[in-house]
């Protein structure tokens, strides 16, 4: 899944809401799921305009993997919710990217963030 964050001057992305998502998808032959996907997205309470939101890159990983308790862990606690979301939020505001895309909440910041809030450093 490609980040799209809208390049606009006046996004102040601390003052938006942000959801962190994990769920179990792909069902194997036995029904049972096979994959987690992790992702999350900021974006301004209320809005639908697709330019009001800010999409994680998405990881897909085995049930049951490492990252996959790691990020229901996460999920689970607002407090560590909050502490991903600033972690992300950060790595976007610096980003110096230029134009409509950019890739700063990539997969490997999406990791950075589960990891950065379980161990309970500073933003």
């Amino acid at each position: 899944m490609t980040t799209s964050l809208p390049r606009r001057q006046d996004i102040d992305i601390d003052a938006w809401d942000f959801t962190f998502v994990v769920h179990d998808c792909e069902t194997g032959r036995d029904a049972l799921p096979t994959t987690t996907e992790i992702f999350g997205y900021f974006g301004l309470a209320g809005s639908e305009d697709d330019e009001d939101f800010m999409t994680t890159a998405s990881l897909v990983v085995p049930v049951g993997s490492p990252i996959a308790r790691m990020a229901y862990q996460v999920s689970r606690e607002q407090a560590l919710i909050e502490r991903a979301a600033a972690r992300l939020s950060r790595t976007a505001r610096y980003c110096r990217c230029a134009g409509a895309e950019c890739a700063a909440p990539d997969e490997l910041r999406l990791v950075e963030a589960i990891e950065h809030a379980l161990a309970g450093g500073c933003p």
